[in-house]
C-alpha cells in the first residue's frame, strides 16, 4: 500500500505519518509539503522512517502533485492555511490553498487509476457559530476559513464515484509534538503560562470552543487505512469549553500565572456542540497535556 499525505510535514501530519508508518501493510508514504509553516521540524524528534519519501511541493503545483500521486492507493489531504483568530483578513490564502488547492488535488485524483480512498481533513468551523445540537445539520460557516474548508468538502464529495471518500471535521487541536502549533488557543495559553508566567484572553472569555487532543484525531484518521467503505462525514471532538473555563483549569495547575483580558467588553461568538461533554469531564486529558509540555520545555 502506498499513501500520500499532503501537508504531511505539519502539526497533524507529524503524528499521522509516524502512526501509519507502523502499519505492516504500508510500503511507502509520500509526504508532500512546502514546509512553509514548520520548516524542517518534521525531520526532528528521533527515529528513522524508512518508508517515508519527502517531496517538497505546493498544493497548487499541478505538475509536482501529479508526479507525487503516481501509484498512490490512499490520499490524506491535510494541507491547509489556518490562522487564529479565524477572520476575513487573509481571504486570499484561504481561497488559494484551502479551496483552489483542494480542487487541484481532486482533479488529479480523478485522473488517477490507482487511488482507492481519499480522506479530507476539514474543520468544525464549517458549522459556523452558535449552539449546535445536530452535527448532521447543513454547514453554515461564518468566516473565510470555514467557507474555504466547506468548499473543499464539496470538491471532495465529487470524488465519491471515483473512490472511497471521507470528510473528517476536527475541532481545535491541542497536544505536543515538535511541529506544535503555537497559535491555537489551548497550546498558546499553556506555552505562555509555562514560559512567561502570563497569558492574554481576548474578549470576555465566555465564548465556547470545541477541542480535540491530537492523539485522538490521529487515531481516528489512522483507522481508515484498513477500513472499507470509508464514506461520509466524521467528527473529532472531545470536549467543549468556554475560554474562562480553560483559564480556571490552567490556573488550578499553574496558580502563579497571571492573565489579562484584552477588550473584555467585546463579545465573541461561541461554537458549542451540545452533544459533547465539558472540560471538567475530561480534565485528565488537559492535565496530561500540561504535564507533557512541562517535560519538553527547558
Amino acid at each position: 500500500m502506498k499513501v500520500l499525505v499532503t501537508g504531511g510535514a505539519g502539526y497533524i501530519g507529524y503524528d499521522l505519518v509516524r502512526s501509519i508508518h507502523k502499519e505492516d501493510e504500508l510500503k511507502e508514504i509520500i509526504v508532500y509539503d512546502n514546509l512553509s509553516r514548520t520548516g524542517h521540524l518534521f525531520f526532528t524528534g528521533g527515529g528513522k522512517l524508512p518508508k517515508v519519501k519527502f517531496v517538497k511541493g505546493d498544493i497548487l503545483d499541478t505538475y509536482s502533485l501529479h508526479n507525487a500521486l503516481r501509484g498512490v492507493d490512499i490520499v490524506y489531504h491535510l494541507a491547509a492555511f489556518v490562522s487564529q483568530p479565524y477572520n476575513h483578513l487573509q481571504n486570499l490564502q484561504y481561497e488559494q490553498i484551502n479551496r483552489w488547492g483542494t480542487l487541484n488535488l481532486c482533479r488529479i485524483i480523478r485522473e488517477s487509476k490507482t487511488v482507492k480512498k481519499a480522506i479530507y481533513l476539514s474543520s468544525t468551523a464549517v458549522y459556523g457559530f452558535g449552539e449546535i445540537a445536530d452535527t448532521g445539520a447543513p454547514p453554515s460557516p461564518d468566516n473565510a476559513y470555514g467557507e474555504s474548508k466547506f468548499h473543499g468538502e464539496q470538491y471532495f464529495e465529487t470524488l465519491h464515484n471515483h473512490c472511497e471518500t471521507l470528510i473528517h471535521r476536527a475541532a481545535n487541536v491541542f497536544g505536543y509534538n515538535p511541529c506544535l502549533r503555537t497559535d491555537s488557543v489551548l497550546n498558546s495559553w499553556v506555552l505562555d503560562a509555562l514560559i512567561e508566567g502570563k497569558f492574554n484572553i481576548y474578549g470576555s472569555g465566555d465564548q465556547f470552543r470545541a477541542f480535540v487532543p491530537i492523539g485522538q484525531l490521529t487515531e481516528s484518521l489512522v483507522r481508515h487505512l484498513s477500513l472499507t467503505n470509508s464514506h461520509g462525514i466524521e467528527l473529532s471532538i472531545l470536549f467543549c469549553a468556554s475560554l474562562n473555563q480553560v483559564k480556571e483549569m490552567l490556573l488550578t495547575h499553574c496558580p502563579e500565572t497571571e492573565f489579562t483580558y484584552l477588550n473584555r467588553n467585546q463579545i465573541f461568538p461561541s461554537q458549542h456542540f451540545l452533544a459533547y461533554g465539558l472540560l471538567d469531564e475530561h480534565k485528565k486529558t488537559f492535565v496530561d497535556h500540561l504535564a507533557r509540555m512541562k517535560e519538553v520545555l527547558i
